[in-house]
């Protein structure tokens, strides 16, 4: 009986997934969020990016002429305002960022998932539950740092299977903690210690989730990157070859240094750190878009199993015998 209640429960993950594509197709405004933070993020790159090449530009001249307490001085008389100011401000976004946007969009799959879709909730469920998902993710950093040796020395001891297994029985154990915050409206550690429960409930049905979201994922991730990026890469170190050569330009017989100088002041190196930038930018935005799709997507399947609680309907292979309902005998 409870090997035919395992069973549905893994098969009902593919109605779950129905579910969330239905609810993803008839929700675009969850994206809305994601995107617009994945080009702000894009942009405050290029934009930092491209004012460290400036400073760099107006400080190459000096490298090797002046002591290095001179050098700072002039880098700093250069970086503090506005570069300081992109730098910082990148930096905030890159490490909570993401964090507040999924805990906006959390509070949005809870109300989609009621069927409330009038008034988006996007903003006052991102501030109220952004320090409460910061925190999660920073306790389960420091489980990970501290489980670091004894997940070692069980991935060595296994022959490496460890190094898989692991991290796919914690992730299945600490599925549905941001689903709790979001749906009981409890705190940080009560809703690790309920996800802790949950998982333990649904432990060979949570593993399969995790396994399936871990594959897909992958799959996403490397099936129209890889070789796609590699060959654009080979190609336009190509042209970059092709273009050098046909260029009457001959390096001096100079000092390295002073023939890095002078490539960087006749623009070959600066042009090819601003090409990089921007090239570092979209590729951030490209990738954040693949990645934002398959987030939303299980993110939402998670919070609607929890809200489920992957219930299942008991068959009459699967109904438990009680004294109310006694078992029936075949006779012939």
């Amino acid at each position: 009986m409870k090997k035919a209640i395992i069973g549905q429960k893994i098969l009902k993950i593919f109605d779950y997934f129905k579910v969330a594509f239905k609810l993803n197709t008839e929700n675009k405004q969850l994206y809305k969020p994601q995107i617009f933070y994945l080009i702000l993020r894009g942009v405050l790159l290029l934009l930092t990016g491209l004012s460290l090449l400036e400073i760099s530009q107006s400080l190459f001249p000096f490298i090797g002429s002046v002591s290095a307490t001179k050098f700072l001085s002039l880098f700093w008389n250069a970086f503090k305002g506005t570069p300081l100011l992109l730098v910082i401000t990148s930096l905030l976004v890159l490490i909570f960022g993401s964090t507040y946007v999924e805990a906006g969009l959390y509070a949005m799959y809870d109300q989609i998932n009621r069927g409330d879709t009038e008034d988006m909730v996007f903003a006052s469920g991102a501030n109220r539950y952004f320090f409460s998902f910061l925190l999660g993710n920073i306790l389960i950093a420091l489980i990970w740092i501290f489980l670091l040796v004894p997940y070692v020395i069980v991935g060595a001891l296994t022959l490496t299977l460890g190094f898989v297994w692991v991290p796919i029985i914690i992730n299945a154990l600490l599925m549905v903690w941001k689903a709790s915050i979001v749906t009981d409206k409890v705190g940080t550690i009560e809703a690790m210690s309920r996800s802790l429960s949950f998982g333990k409930r649904h432990f060979i049905p949570a593993n399969v989730f995790i396994i399936l979201q871990t594959a897909l994922t992958k799959a996403s991730g490397s099936g129209g990157s890889g070789s796609s990026n590699t060959s654009n890469l080979q190609n336009s170190f190509n042209t970059g070859n092709n273009s050098m050569e046909s260029m009457p330009f001959q390096a001096p017989d100079l000092d390295p240094l002073t023939s890095f100088n002078q490539l960087f002041n006749q623009g070959f190196i600066s042009t090819a750190i601003t090409v990089g930038a921007v090239l570092i930018s979209l590729i951030s935005v490209i990738v954040g878009m693949i990645q934002m799709i398959f987030e939303i997507f299980f993110g939402l399947t998670t919070l609607i199993i929890y809200q489920d609680d992957w219930t299942v309907e008991l068959t009459q292979e699967t109904q438990p015998l009680t004294p109310e309902t006694p078992q029936v005998m075949e006779v012939e």
